[in-house]
């Protein structure tokens, strides 16, 4: 399914598969074409990405904060965070809304926000976004 998104024009991956084995990951990216590692962002098992070939890192907040370099994406909760972060090509940001796959996870704006005119990151947006509400992001 990866390698058919990448073929219909898929720009980035984020392999992102919370509390799988490090094997089964593996075993995962495995299957995706080595054409396409150049796309792919990992989430976990930062330190055997070379092994396989893959060299874009998504950090979460607390990866973050415990290093030193920084990586390919990160992710923050708290806008007051945005221009803390360098060294990122981008940030997710989130949850927006309510969250559909977490619950318990509210959103963090008012549907009348608007970002500042200049920010030093680019920014992701994600959580609760559906067909009724997109319009607001």
């Amino acid at each position: 399914m990866v390698n058919c998104l990448f073929d219909a024009g898929l720009e980035r991956f984020h392999l992102r598969k919370p509390g799988i084995s490090l094997e089964s990951y593996g075993d995962f990216l495995k299957g995706i074409d080595m054409v396409f590692y150049d796309r792919i962002v990992i989430h976990q098992f930062h330190e055997y990405g070379p092994d396989w070939g893959v060299t874009q890192f998504h950090y979460s907040e607390v990866k973050r904060s415990s290093r030193k370099a920084a990586g390919f994406s990160t992710s923050i909760h708290d806008l007051a965070d945005l221009n803390k972060i360098n060294g990122f090509h981008y940030s997710f940001f989130g949850p927006v809304f309510k969250s559909l796959s977490k619950p318990g996870y509210s959103g963090t704006l008012d549907l009348d926000f608007k970002l500042p005119r200049h920010m030093q990151n680019k920014l992701v947006a994600l959580g609760g976004i559906t067909v009724e509400n997109i319009a607001h992001v």
